[in-house]
């Protein structure tokens, strides 16, 4: 009798310890405002605010309670799949207002970006800086109810989901201000404070991840593309080969009777100087490739330095030489070919895509005040966006008419065969 007593009640335990959490999606909207990407040492910093706006529209969270161990407060960040401590160095916490069904944090935000190589073709590398930001769900003490954040995309405003700061007013040496016009240019020198990198353009891609399985979004992407200059390759690699190689083919159509002692001896000169030129050419990477196309063609410029350097008084021909100069030769196809292929994953990245007044805010622009009203009278979650998307691709006219009005956005949306779908705002 003891025995099964005591099985019944481990068993009335374990389901009391299964019980399954109450889940709510909660309605948030995150406003971004970039101030500029900075370079310390090697690392890439974002800095910028963040305006989290909470939505409590059937009153499961009582925000407006300011009792702090027991309602919500924030939803806490992950950057780049790290977690992000509050009043860090990295995200600091500035204030927090208060309505009876909103609850608006705002954050100052300086925090490193993740960096990876994804053109390198010499003399053109272009490089991705991203930041995944990722709002953390939250479990109540009691166990009881788990809330995921669901995020909003603005219905009307690019501006609302994303906006770079207007850039600052300058001064003359006498002190009268200089007529701040909004262009590419100044949004460039405002953004751009990076010391090895040039932006390929100061407007950033926002994307927005929607898990298909848990059927919610609770991160976002902010990416640049950074490109280390090809005009500088030139200068620094390009034309002293370039001098390497005139040099060389001087050397061996010269026909002059030179040592093999003293042939030797040019030759090593032009090869140390390619050693100390070429190795700027190779990227460090966690994971290295030998068989890339950088590595062939700094093969080539060894192979054919090295035939070079075999003197016809050696082996009786200049055959060698001549194929060593031809191959050094050659070797420039690569970054002619390296121009073209550029060419092309440029146009691919479309840096225009999106014009000034999409990121940038004018001097007359009248800001959104998302979360004095209900959220659906100026937002749409991203699961209704697919869903819309999904019924324009299937033809269904009536119901995208009677879900959408004429001033929304039409986002666009990214269908993938993993765990995410991705809406680019």
């Amino acid at each position: 009798m003891s025995e099964s007593g005591t099985s019944a009640s481990s068993s009335e335990a374990s389901n009391r310890s299964f019980t399954k959490v109450k889940e709510i999606k909660v309605p948030v909207h995150n406003f971004v405002l970039l101030k500029c990407v900075r370079q310390v040492d090697s690392t890439i910093f974002l800095v910028g605010t963040f305006v989290q706006t909470v939505f409590d529209e059937n009153g499961d969270l009582d925000l407006h309670s300011h009792e702090e161990t027991k309602f919500l407060q924030h939803f806490e960040y992950r950057i780049n799949d790290l977690p992000v401590k509050m009043d860090s160095e990295f995200c600091k916490k500035r204030r927090t207002e208060r309505t009876a069904n909103t609850l608006r944090t705002t954050f100052e935000v300086n925090a490193p970006m993740d960096v990876e190589t994804i053109f390198d073709w010499f003399p053109f590398k272009v490089s991705k800086a991203k930041m995944l930001i990722e709002m953390s769900s939250i479990t109540t003490k009691d166990n009881k109810m788990r809330i995921r954040p669901n995020l909003l995309l603005c219905r009307s405003e690019r501006l609302m989901n994303l906006a770079i700061q207007t850039p600052e007013a300058k001064f003359d040496i006498d002190g009268s201000e200089i007529p701040l016009t909004v262009n590419r240019e100044t949004v460039l020198d405002k953004m751009d404070q990076c010391g090895c990198y040039d932006f390929v353009s100061p407007l950033p891609k926002l994307w927005y991840l929607y898990d298909k399985k848990k059927r919610y979004c609770p991160k976002f992407e902010v990416s640049f593309y950074l490109v280390e200059a090809g005009e500088s390759k030139f200068v620094q690699i390009i034309f002293p080969m370039l001098l390497i190689a005139t040099l060389n083919t001087i050397r061996i159509a010269s026909g002059e009777d030179i040592s093999p002692s003293g042939f030797l001896g040019n030759a090593s000169t032009l090869g140390l100087t390619a050693v100390f030129i070429l190795p700027s050419i190779v990227t460090k990477v966690r994971r290295p490739q030998y068989f890339t196309i950088n590595n062939i063609y700094i093969a080539l410029i060894f192979i054919g330095l090295t035939l070079s350097s075999v003197s016809e008084t050696l082996v009786g021909t200049n055959i060698y030489a001549l194929l060593g100069m031809s191959i050094v030769w050659i070797s420039f196809v690569f970054p002619i070919y390296h121009a073209f292929k550029y060419n092309q994953f440029w146009r691919k990245m479309n840096p225009h895509s999106f014009q000034l007044n999409h990121r940038v805010k004018s001097a007359d622009y009248k800001v959104l005040k998302i979360g004095n009203s209900p959220y659906q009278d100026n937002c749409r979650t991203v699961e209704d966006i697919i869903q819309l998307s999904v019924s324009k691709n299937n033809l269904q006219t009536n119901d995208c008419e009677a879900n959408n009005n004429k001033k929304d956005i039409e986002y666009s949306v990214k269908k993938t065969s993993g765990t995410f779908t991705i809406v680019e705002a």
